[in-house]
């Protein structure tokens, strides 16, 4: 209720002084905040253990590939671009058993990480020498950690939502019961 619509009421003898002045105490009424629902607490939580699990697994895959691989130098010979956002990706060259192979990395960069002529080390697997991958941070860790990070951060954002939901609703007054 307004103080114009208070004034009114007291003034037309529908509203005691009393009752008036605890009205005016009181304040306006404050809109009540719109909470966030359970669902989508659940929804973000269900999101981030996709998103940990695709992690996890791709840090496996990699770990597994990494600590059976072999090791040979290898040298970038090109760069290439992957996409309209001058991203560049290297391509390699190495030798196994005097058989020369090459592949582009998946891992694109701008600015590009590795330069034209760069030594770099090379894993790949005795029974597959030709499918290699570049010995770094980026192209064995990046995936996991990125799925990873994004994975927990989406799976507490949703459990803090499903909690603080859950402990609203059982600290909230039970309206219509009886206290005996």
């Amino acid at each position: 209720m307004t103080l114009t619509q208070i004034l009114t009421q007291v003034a037309e003898g529908k509203l005691s002084v009393a009752d008036a002045e605890k009205l005016i105490r009181q304040g306006p009424p404050r809109p009540k905040r719109q909470k966030v629902p359970l669902l989508a607490g659940l929804i973000f939580a269900v999101i981030g253990l996709v998103f940990a699990a695709v992690g996890i697994g791709v840090g496996i895959k990699n770990w597994s590939f990494a600590s059976s691989a072999r090791e040979a130098e290898g040298t970038v010979i090109r760069l290439v671009a992957t996409s309209n956002r001058g991203t560049v990706a290297p391509v390699v060259r190495y030798e196994v058993d005097g058989i020369s192979f090459e592949f582009q990395s998946g891992v694109a960069s701008s600015p590009p990480v590795h330069a034209v002529g760069e030594k770099v080390t090379v894993l790949y697997q005795p029974d597959q020498p030709h499918q290699g991958n570049i010995k770094s941070f980026m192209d064995q860790w990046f995936l996991p950690f990125i799925f990873g990070g994004l994975g927990t951060l989406f799976v507490v954002t949703g459990s803090v939502i499903g909690v603080s939901r859950l402990w609203a609703a059982s600290s909230s007054p039970q309206i219509g019961r009886a206290h005996v």
